[in-house]
């Protein structure tokens, strides 16, 4: 099986990029759900709620800009 994705360039620009960067999204998720799952199991060292905070925005941003 071929699947295909075609974009209207330059119009669909955006949509186009987010398709490019949609693994790093992925990767970014699936490490922002194994904290969550590993704070849950084995409890958590973080002080206060914006040192969680501010560990998850890291995440995302060590895997490129998503945004």
């Amino acid at each position: 099986m071929i699947a295909q994705i075609k974009f209207n360039l330059p119009e669909e620009r955006e949509q186009f990029d987010r398709a490019l960067r949609a693994d790093d999204a992925w990767l970014a998720l699936r490490d922002v759900d194994n904290l969550c799952r590993n704070l849950l199991k084995h409890g958590g060292g973080y002080k206060t709620p914006q040192e969680l905070a501010e560990d998850i925005r890291q995440m995302i941003a060590d895997h490129g800009e998503l945004l």
